[in-house]
Formats: C-alpha cells, structure tokens, sequence
C-alpha cells in the first residue's frame, strides 16, 4: 500500500494500471461536488493574526476487502493549534436500536437504512485553514485554497458533522429524544405514538410510516449511499423479519469477534464449565 500520491503513482506505472489514479481522481471529484475548497491566486496571503492557520494536506491510501483502491485526502492536524476547538460527539447506543425494534413493530412502522457518503465533509469547517494544492488536484495544483467544509484530519471534524446533520433533522420537524443524543423523534400527525431516526456517525436508520418522505428530504442535502430496506446487519445487530416478527441477534458480530479472538491467540477460547 502506497505512503503518498507519488509512490501510488510509481506502483500502478509498475503494474501498468492506473487504478490508484483513479482513486485519488475519484475522491477530489467528490469533495470538488461537496464545495470543500474555495480557490484563490496562489498569492493571496492569510494571516495568523486574523485567525487564519495553515495545514499541508495529503492522500491516504487503503485497499478494501473486494481488492478496490481508496484514497481519503486529510489534513495534517499536529501543525494547527486547535485547543479552542472540541472533538466530542456522540453516537446511538446500541441498547436504543434494539428497543426501537419493538416498538416498530407494535406501530406498524416501516424501517430503512442508509449511509451517507463523505459524511464529514457535508459540514462546514469550524476551523479557519487555509493551505496549496498540490499533485492531486492536476491543473490546480499550485493554488492557495481555504476550506469551506470540514475534512478528515481536522479536530473538530465529527463534532461539526454531528451538529450539522442534527441542525438539520430539527428542520425535518424531529427532536432528541431523552433516551439519547442521537435517537430522534417525531411525533405522528395522525395515528398514535412517534416515527424514530438514529444516526450513528454517517450511518441513519429511520424506523417510520412516511419512509419515502424522509428519505427524500435528506436525500436532497445528502448523498446517500447503500439505501435499503433490508439491511440484515446494523451496529453489531443480526435483523431479520420473520411473518411480521422482527428477530434481533448478535450471531455476526460474535463471529467477528471469535475470528479475532483465533487469529490472535491460534485456536478459540475453552469452554468453562
């Protein structure tokens, strides 16, 4: 696995491909969409004095189990001084998802699942950072850029999305329930009870009766990918309906974990007795 940009680049000329290309290609054009930078002369000057810091930024790089390269593009945070800036967030617990199952099926309510893609860089940056593009940005490279929407690298990265995607669901009409900081709620206009969403980092489930209606609406600020009704596996939960029954277990994730557990150790734990 490539270090930077120019040893993927003298890899995939080794191996007479360009799918590491294609990579980095791929995941500029996609923060290019989600207007993350704001281009400007190469001569234009920020200053440290008007709150202005500067970070190099760089591209990872990850082969995923289907053998597809990734590239993610961060910042290089240890050069900014982000002690005015909190990184806390938080996510759905377990326990929550499992008892919004019930419930679900006593109202009749329908349940789909998304993800949404570059979650992180949907918010806008907290942090004032400007940098210069280098080789992945081709033509553009050269230029001094600000970001306008938040990167991977950054401190206050999840916060901000978190706050983002939260400031939003308020406009969708659902608050926080008390049961936790990420399971919201609405109330129905017209039957009894509520209609769920929780959202764990970049991970949504929405437990409703006007499931189209609310995956349209988020669909518009959005980009949602792996959109199911059918999802069989969410935050370490089996799901599965059976004549109307909703069946919950934890076979997968006990596998995982067992896996692991083998790898490490050579062999899988004793029984006790």
């Amino acid at each position: 696995i490539p270090r930077n940009t120019k040893e993927a680049l003298l890899l995939e000329k080794k191996n007479g491909d360009n799918k590491w290309a294609e990579a980095i290609c791929k995941k500029i054009d996609a923060l290019e969409r989600l207007g993350v930078f704001q281009y400007h002369n190469a001569k234009t000057k920020f200053h440290w004095n008007d709150g202005w810091q500067y970070a190099p930024m760089h591209m990872t790089f990850d082969i995923k189990h289907d053998i597809c390269r990734k590239s993610r593009f961060v910042v290089r945070e240890h050069v900014i001084d982000l002690s005015e800036y909190t990184a806390y967030f938080s996510t759905i617990k377990d326990t929550s998802v499992r008892l919004m199952m019930p419930v679900a099926a006593k109202y009749g309510l329908g349940m789909t699942f998304g993800n949404i893609g570059n979650a992180f860089c949907t918010a806008p940056c907290a942090e004032e950072i400007h940098s210069v593009t280098r080789e992945q940005f081709g033509d553009k490279r050269g230029a001094t850029v600000v970001l306008k929407q938040a990167i991977y690298g950054l401190k206050a990265v999840s916060a901000s999305s978190h706050k983002f995607l939260g400031d939003f669901l308020r406009e969708m009409g659902f608050e926080l329930s008390r049961a936790g900081q990420d399971l919201w709620i609405k109330k129905f206009e017209h039957y009894e009870g509520y209609e769920y969403i929780a959202t764990h980092i970049n991970d949504i489930i929405i437990m409703a009766k006007n499931l189209l209606e609310y995956m349209s609406q988020i669909e518009q600020h959005f980009l949602m990918i792996d959109v199911t009704d059918s999802n069989e596996y969410y935050l370490g939960n089996n799901i599965a309906k059976r004549n109307g029954i909703i069946v919950i277990s934890t076979k997968k994730y006990l596998k995982e974990v067992l896996r692991k557990y083998q790898e490490k150790h050579g062999a899988l734990p004793k029984e006790n007795h």
